[in-house]
């Protein structure tokens, strides 16, 4: 759901390069023409070799742990991390 807004959505201004999953059995694969390039061990790399401008979470089940992780890598690559929700609500 957060792809399909980053790429419908020109207001966003987000280009995906793939994707980050902890799990090391979807490293590889391929999610809607994009792939899963590794882990957030291989963040710092990835940052560097896909020029990477900022980080967009597409989850809130991350644990606090991994997040502080994430923003220490992204801070010391000057870029700025953000999250994507898109929620249903009751009107």
């Amino acid at each position: 759901m957060c792809l399909w807004e980053m790429l419908n959505n020109r207001s966003l201004n987000l280009r995906a390069v793939g994707f980050l999953d902890d799990d090391p059995s979807k490293h590889g694969a391929v999610v809607h023409d994009y792939p899963i390039l590794g882990s957030i061990v291989d963040l710092e790399r990835l940052i560097r070799e896909k020029n990477v401008q900022e980080l967009v979470l597409s989850t809130e089940l991350i644990q606090d742990s991994k997040l502080q992780q994430v923003r220490k890598i992204c801070d010391v690559s000057g870029i700025p991390v953000k999250r994507l929700r898109i929620r249903l609500e009751e009107v």
